[in-house]
Parts: structure tokens; sequence; C-alpha cells
């Protein structure tokens, strides 16, 4: 696995994007793709990506982490529409 410090040099190396940019994409309409690689390939991938993505920069930082909670109700019914694959959907969480 790749250290951090080599990873951040990796993500410097994107243009950034701030929040008060980020405020003209409409996030609520997009799609989200989820792929699964051996971390090792991570500086190679970020390498070939990085033309094509920016960063969020927030107070020079690019690398944020987070903790979410999801709702759900008794019988799970998100979690079951999630993992059936419905698009039309709900999800209740809280991030901090």
């Amino acid at each position: 696995m790749p250290d951090n410090h080599h990873v951040l040099e990796l993500i410097r190396n994107f243009s950034s994007i701030s929040l008060k940019e980020l405020d003209a994409f409409s996030l609520m309409n997009r799609v989200d793709t989820k792929y699964v690689f051996s971390s090792s390939r991570i500086p190679v991938i970020l390498d070939e990506i990085s033309k094509d993505f920016v960063t969020l920069d927030i107070d020079s930082e690019r690398i944020f982490s987070y903790h979410t909670t999801y709702l759900d109700t008794p019988d799970w019914l998100f979690f079951s529409q999630h993992v059936k694959g419905r698009s039309e959907r709900n999800k209740v969480r809280f991030r901090k």
C-alpha cells in the first residue's frame, strides 16, 4: 500500500475547486460509480485521472475524513431498496 505522503503529493497534482465554485454544480443529480482494486494501484490510477478530475480544496486541505450514521426503518426498508438496486429511494444519514 502506498504511503499517505505519496498519495497526498499525487492529489496535489490535480487542479482544485473551492466550495464556492462547487456550488455551481448540482450534486443531487449524480451517478456514483464504485470500483474495487488493489490499494497498490492507487498511485497509477491517480496519475492517470489527474488531467480529467479536480479535487475539493478547503483551506489548503484536500483530504478529509468524516463519519456517517445511516438511519433505517425497523425492517431495514432503505437498505433493502439499496441492495435491490431501486433507483427511486430515500436515504437518511448524518455526517460529521
